[in-house]
């Protein structure tokens, strides 16, 4: 029975088709649409008139996606995160959607995103007896999964997502080390319940998911000269690897970021505040192992 997962992120409404087959996910068709709803208003609470246009402009285009590939409606279902939940019209939103495209969407808090995250993640990747800490860049928000085989032992939804960090510090082209220094003195600051709960001693390796992580696995694959392979759900990030391309990245003007090979062009505006926030989470938690997974909320809504 094919299967449609529509999840309104704050940067990208994504859709993914897909079947559950012998208890293994099968993925049939995936298409991110970069809507940008948190553009220009999730620090106000507010979602623009534009950004609530692209909205429904992408809501239209995955339906009559799903139509093209024989999905049932009623095997239709969305997920809305943080900025439907977080912006004064996100209820809006989600009845003029109802209204006009006959789809309910679920705004769902943190910590059910968190756990649909760990669910497609798991699917994804071979998490073992040994503690792994789960990092999913969104645009409105960050979640972390401290998770083994036997399942999730901690989780929490940090409001730090990539576009809300752009809004809130607009840095310069290229950013000065003084931004460097406030930014990440405020992800220090904000992820203080993280570092309550989480030590370096708890923490075997982590696992990204989701945007951030994509790019970055892409960029180090061409940089390789390797094909990215999407069967293969899961790939190890060297810590040589993934300080070069901080390196690259971090100093980088977005005309410059454009033309590195493998950027995924949706991406480019928020790798730098990316790159901050995952290099500060590497080192304050003395990460030995990173990974990178292909799955994350989307897939795991599916296998509900």
């Amino acid at each position: 029975m094919k299967k449609a997962v529509i999840d309104i992120g704050s940067n990208t409404i994504n859709l993914v088709i897909g079947e559950l087959i012998n208890q293994k996910l099968h993925l049939i068709k995936e298409v991110k649409n970069h809507a940008k709803l948190a553009k220009g208003g999730i620090n106000q609470k507010r979602m623009t008139p534009e950004a609530l246009q692209r909205g429904y402009d992408a809501i239209a285009s995955h339906l009559a996606e799903c139509k093209r590939y024989d999905v049932d409606p009623a095997h239709i279902v969305s997920f809305a995160t943080a900025t439907i939940r977080d912006t004064a019209n996100g209820q809006e939103f989600v009845q003029t959607v109802k209204e006009q495209y006959g789809l309910h969407i679920e705004i769902i808090d943190g910590q059910k995103e968190a756990e649909l995250i760990y669910k497609g993640v798991e699917h994804g990747f071979p998490i073992a007896d040994k503690n792994v800490l789960i990092l999913d860049i969104g645009g409105g928000s960050n979640e972390f999964i401290l998770a083994n085989h036997t399942g999730i032992l901690w989780k929490h939804s940090f409001p730090l997502g990539v576009s809300r960090m752009l809004e809130r510090f607009h840095p310069t082209e290229p950013i000065t080390q003084k931004e460097i220094d406030t930014i990440q003195d405020y992800f220090r600051d904000e992820l203080q319940l993280l570092f309550e709960n989480v030590s370096p001693a708890d923490v075997h390796a982590l696992v990204g998911s989701s945007g951030s992580f994509d790019t970055i696995r892409n960029m180090i694959l061409v940089d390789k000269k390797l094909e990215n392979d999407e069967a293969i759900t899961w790939l190890e990030l060297a810590h040589e690897d993934l300080n070069g391309l901080f390196k690259k990245l971090i100093p980088s003007t977005a005309a410059e970021r454009m033309e590195m090979p493998g950027m995924i062009p949706l991406r480019v505006d928020y790798m730098v505040i990316a790159a901050l926030f995952i290099r500060l989470i590497i080192r304050e938690l003395q990460i030995s192992h990173v990974f990178q997974c292909n799955y994350a909320l989307t897939e795991g809504a599916l296998l509900l």
